[in-house]
């Protein structure tokens, strides 16, 4: 950065980071942002938990009653079928035979987390950072509503797989976002800080669902509690990083002639961006994943990663969906 002058020095955008703040006040507020969101996603991610809960019922034929069992271990049997909670399983009455209905919508929010991260990703090198961002935003409150209000089940656990499948993209622009718009030596403790935001949803949501019990109001309220996120379209700033990869360099420019105005510089200082200072991923056609298995050593450190990965999510979800079991 210098004054402005026709003979301004082009720099690298690390450089440019290191001239106008890698953590400045400006992308302090917008970490705070995004790290909220983070905090807003185990609302969508982990609701069965609250709202699948197991609760007392009774099962009635003729003159006799049961609880929390059914005739011959069919729900069908029961003439009358009451619960004591208003549960998405008593709506549906998923219970003895049934049971595995209820498990299922909470696989079918996984399958589409899936799906999701390795559609939408490819999607924000595509349409930027924060356009996804708010793009899976508006799909994950849209289709949380219909969860709420919908009364058929085949309804309700196809909304759970659009919710799963907007989830996990706003995730990824969400970590993506945080470290794109920092300087190299704070990617780490921005990356920590917004992970760690995850697990202080999970805690927010016990709370408020602890008390709204009832699960349609408890989903209603998670989506309304998601509406004020959609004004980041107008406060959140496009990646920089992204722009210069699409070739849009005045755009990238402009970014961080913002950031650096927030972190207190003039507004009068040229920022002269080097145009091959980022490569552009969605265009290098020669990527692919057959380059995993193209050596050894790659293909081997692959496979430790997802092993790594595969482990720890199955024990953090297991362990997190299993939570009201345990006790």
């Amino acid at each position: 950065i210098s004054h402005r002058s026709s003979q301004a020095k082009r720099m690298e955008i690390d450089n440019i980071f290191l001239e106008i703040g890698e953590s400045g006040r400006q992308q302090f507020k917008y970490g705070v942002i995004l790290c909220l969101l983070k905090v807003y996603a185990p609302f969508h991610v982990l609701q069965y938990t609250f709202i699948g809960r197991a609760s007392t019922f009774y099962c009635s034929r003729g003159g006799e009653t049961l609880t929390d069992k059914c005739f011959e271990n069919k729900a069908s049997t029961c003439t009358n079928l009451t619960f004591t909670e208003k549960t998405m399983v008593s709506e549906w009455g998923l219970v003895c035979d049934n049971n595995w209905l209820s498990k299922a919508t909470m696989s079918s929010l996984m399958l589409g987390f899936l799906i999701g991260a390795l559609m939408l990703g490819n999607l924000a090198d595509r349409i930027g950072r924060k356009s996804n961002l708010v793009f899976t935003l508006i799909g994950m409150l849209f289709f949380n509503l219909v969860s709420a209000s919908t009364s058929q089940y085949s309804v309700y656990i196809m909304s759970r797989f659009c919710v799963g499948f907007f989830v996990s993209g706003n995730i990824l622009s969400t970590v993506v976002l945080m470290s794109e718009i920092v300087g190299p030596s704070y990617r780490g403790i921005y990356g920590l800080a917004v992970m760690g935001s995850f697990p202080i949803g999970i805690m927010l949501l016990s709370y408020v669902a602890s008390h709204i019990q009832h699960w349609r109001l408890l989903t209603a309220f998670v989506t309304l509690l998601g509406v004020p996120f959609v004004m980041c379209h107008w406060y959140l700033v496009e990646s920089p990083r992204w722009f210069l990869s699409k070739n849009r360099q005045s755009e990238a420019e402009h970014v961080l002639h913002h950031i650096a105005k927030g972190n207190g510089f003039s507004a009068n200082m040229d920022i002269n961006l080097k145009s091959s200072s980022v490569k552009d991923n969605s265009t290098l056609s020669k990527d692919s994943i057959q380059k995993l298995f193209s050596e050894k050593r790659l293909t081997f450190v692959m496979l430790i990663l997802c092993y790594s990965w595969f482990v720890n999510g199955a024990s953090y979800y297991g362990m997190t969906l299993a939570a009201g079991d345990i006790g």
